[in-house]
């Protein structure tokens, strides 16, 4: 038996030897990675809030008086924020006082006494006694200080201040959500007054 060996010689082999020689070939430059230019602290950064600072008067954008007003009145009578108010004076309070551990404490005590001898003796002596009247000042000084080798001191005054801060924060963020509240509802009514109107002239 014979067997027949037949051998293509067509265009379909040229075709894929170009194909793979084309692909060997590199095509323009190489690829370089773009120098930026990146700070050197840009992982980390201090954290700076912000909650302690007033919003100012932001209705006043709507120029209406009316609402500006209601929010005089909402400050004034809320009860709610009235309390956060005196919470950030306490806490103010107990900063200042864990502030003055830190100097010395000086204590002065003073006392004047004014008596009068009656002039009557109080046995019988051959002589008399007379009256008279006398004065005695006494004046007392007291001075401590204690050296914070620890830290107790500092880390106790640090402590009272960031829970001022905090109270601080927490009334702001009180009248905000008060004022917004005032707002929203003036609006609201607003609104709810101008489909009203909108209505009975549809009806008329």
């Amino acid at each position: 038996m014979r067997h027949l060996l037949r051998t293509h010689s067509g265009p379909v082999p040229l075709l894929a030897a170009a194909l793979l020689g084309l692909a060997g070939c590199t095509v323009g430059p190489d690829y370089k990675r773009p120098a930026v230019e990146t700070p050197a602290d840009w992982r980390w950064k201090r954290a700076e809030p912000s909650d302690h600072s007033p919003r100012g008067d932001w209705w006043a954008v709507f120029a209406d008086e009316e609402l500006s007003r209601l929010q005089l009145i909402a400050r004034t009578n809320n009860h709610d924020l009235k309390a956060a108010f005196h919470r950030v004076e306490q806490a103010r309070a107990v900063a200042r006082v864990s502030r003055s551990e830190l100097f010395p404490t000086l204590d002065a005590q003073g006392r004047w006494d004014k008596y009068r001898t009656s002039g009557h003796s109080p046995s019988p002596v051959p002589f008399p006694v007379p009256s008279f009247t006398q004065e005695q000042w006494c004046t007392a000084l007291d001075l401590s200080y204690e050296v914070d080798l620890w830290g107790r001191v500092r880390r106790s005054f640090e402590s009272a201040r960031y829970q001022a801060l905090s109270a601080d924060a927490a009334y702001q963020g009180v009248l905000l959500t008060l004022q917004s509240d005032v707002a929203a509802t003036y609006l609201a009514i607003q609104g709810a007054d101008h489909e009203i109107a909108i209505l009975q002239t549809t009806l008329e």
